[in-house]
């Protein structure tokens, strides 16, 4: 893990070191190739819990660099039309553990840097009840991040009733329907997809 956490902050420092050289996206996309390829499959890439003050810096950094815009997860799938000559940063948390503290938090960070993200919450009850979240995902949504669907539909045979009964049990829960959806969990993609 320790390899892990030191490779990931060397890639950092060459992702940042070429944003200031200007190297063009083919050659971020082959770094982050070879990055990834370090890592089995089953490490993780990402090592919570983050400080919050690497998350800050983090944004920071990005926001004061040129060669990077933000926009909100809806006009991504939207196919809202894309800055082509920066990358585009789409900032999404999904609630897996139904802590509303860490959404919180990270959303109070990008909210003091007049930043919005899309957070995602699980209605299926398996590994949190959705109605303990009512406070924070109305106050999110009152401060203008996007609040949708975080969904285990696609695990179940028959994914689409599964998927309605997610996008009822959320709207009844919170009281709007979710605009955007995102799905649990990581498997290969399939032609089903």
């Amino acid at each position: 893990m320790i390899q892990a956490r030191a490779l990931l902050s060397q890639y950092c420092r060459h992702l940042m070191e070429d944003w200031h050289r200007k190297i063009g996206m083919g050659h971020f996309i082959s770094d982050l190739h070879r990055f990834l390829v370090r890592f089995r499959p089953s490490q993780p890439v990402s090592f919570p819990p983050h400080p919050l003050q690497l998350y800050e810096q983090l944004l920071k950094n990005l926001r004061n660099n040129s060669a990077c815009v933000f926009r909100s997860l809806r006009d991504h799938v939207q196919g809202a039309p894309t800055d082509g000559q920066r990358v585009n940063v789409v900032l999404r948390h999904d609630l897996d553990t139904g802590v509303p503290e860490v959404a919180r938090a990270l959303c109070s960070v990008e909210k003091a840097l007049d930043l919005r993200s899309a957070v995602h919450i699980l209605t299926d009850g398996v590994l949190y009840h959705p109605a303990s979240l009512v406070p924070l995902v109305h106050e999110l949504h009152a401060e203008g991040f996007e609040v949708g669907l975080h969904t285990q539909a696609w695990l179940h045979e028959d994914f689409v009733s599964a998927f309605r009964n997610d996008l009822s049990r959320f709207e009844a829960v919170f009281g709007f329907a979710p605009r955007t959806f995102t799905l649990h969990g990581a498997l290969p993609r399939t032609d089903r997809d």
